[in-house]
């Protein structure tokens, strides 16, 4: 079992009147979920997409709340990954529906539902090394073609689990690396990027998700500074 990790982000809230399935909102520091009652969220990261050997925390989503104590989770699709057979499961698939292969969208399907049922709240995340920085020439800050296609996949992913409660929130893109690979990006050009990109989803969940972003450089902290 792998060791948890603290990972530096930000969660940013919309209140949205007439909201129906279990949400989390932000009331000045704090969250606040569907009960209107101050909630710490307590987890791990989900890391059954590590490997095709399956290296990650206990299937059972049950064992994770009763035994282990969580009452959250971080589980992610990698996307636009570089080919590795011994690394993480590459999801992207752009002759599939959504952008995304099939086995991959019906494993995610099967996680988030599990999660949801048990009432473990889940920050869903995309990861996509290659989209973030490392394929210089076709990163999501250099490429229209490439940023479209991943908001194309994020709408796809936001139409298909908006209803789905315990979602604690989208993180659009985990750990950004463009700075390491392309010095010309700068943390403006991440901000506008998450900015369309939380503009754009929120077309589907009128609000009613919460977004969890990074600053650059793999969360560093010192980057919250320059940001």
């Amino acid at each position: 079992m792998k060791k948890p990790i603290l990972i530096l982000f930000t969660i940013f809230s919309q209140i949205v009147d007439g909201q129906t399935a279990e949400r989390l909102t932000i009331n000045n520091r704090h969250l606040i979920d569907h009960n209107n009652d101050t909630i710490f969220l307590r987890g791990f990261n989900h890391s059954r997409w590590d490997s095709p050997e399956g290296d990650f925390l206990p299937e059972d989503p049950y064992i994770l709340r009763d035994s282990l104590g969580a009452n959250a989770v971080r589980t992610c699709l990698r996307w636009y990954w570089d080919a590795d057979p011994n690394g993480p499961l590459e999801s992207r698939d752009p002759n599939a529906i959504g952008g995304i292969d099939p086995d991959r969208l019906e494993e995610l399907d099967s996680v988030l539902h599990q999660l949801s049922r048990a009432g473990i709240w889940t920050i869903f995340y995309m990861n996509s090394n290659q989209g973030a920085g490392q394929d210089v020439e076709n990163h999501y800050l250099a490429s229209e073609t490439m940023k479209n296609e991943f908001i194309d996949t994020w709408l796809f992913l936001a139409n298909r689990y908006k209803d789905l409660p315990y979602i604690a929130a989208f993180e659009i893109l985990a750990e950004p690396s463009f700075m390491k690979y392309d010095p010309t990006v700068t943390h403006q050009n991440l901000a506008d990027f998450y900015k369309e990109m939380m503009d754009t989803i929120n077309t589907v969940t009128k609000g009613e998700i919460p977004f969890a972003i990074g600053p650059m450089n793999h969360y560093r902290e010192e980057s919250f500074m320059d940001e």
